[in-house]
């Protein structure tokens, strides 16, 4: 069994809003949470990635629209199966 998170944060540009997020999904204890809005694109990748401290699934939007990561929980064994891509941001694809 595992747990899901699902949350819409409305843009996660702000360095201070997006550690408040990051906490509070480390605080939730889920495996897996989905994040809509959160305004990502290609370029803050990796520094997202050392934020989280696990692994981010990406679907980039534009810097204030769209959006979505998947964040893993680290630690969490899974397999990944297959990646779908969208390039309008609405869910999540490995880069």
């Amino acid at each position: 069994m595992f747990k899901l998170t699902s949350r819409n944060v409305r843009g996660l540009s702000n360095l201070k809003k997006r550690r408040i997020i990051f906490c509070w999904c480390r605080k939730m204890k889920s495996d897996i949470i989905f994040l809509q809005e959160t305004h990502i694109t290609q370029k803050v990748e990796r520094q997202w990635e050392r934020e989280w401290g696990g692994k981010i699934f990406f679907s980039h939007g534009a810097f204030n629209a769209r959006g979505v990561i998947i964040l893993v929980r680290n630690g969490f064994d899974y397999n990944v199966d297959t990646v779908k891509i969208d390039s309008q941001g609405s869910f999540g694809s490995e880069r």
